[in-house]
């Protein structure tokens, strides 16, 4: 499984439309089988992002497991 955040100006749309169609990311298991989960507005993405409270942690499983429940 491969989880891909992509932010929703236009600089990081065209660079993961143009990631899409590359041979290198074709190529790769998980998006040969189906398995990329996109997500674009994921509040545990928002700033900041490399804070390690415990809170902030806790957080962050929640909001993983509800988009990995939705499988």
């Amino acid at each position: 499984m491969i989880l891909v955040h992509v932010l929703k100006d236009a600089q990081s749309q065209s660079l993961w439309q143009k990631t899409q169609v590359s041979e290198s990311w074709g190529i790769l298991n998980p998006v040969r089988h189906g398995q990329v989960l996109l997500t674009s507005n994921a509040a545990w993405m928002a700033e900041p992002i490399l804070e390690y409270t415990a809170n902030r942690q806790e957080h962050l499983l929640q909001e993983l497991d509800q988009l990995f429940s939705a499988l």
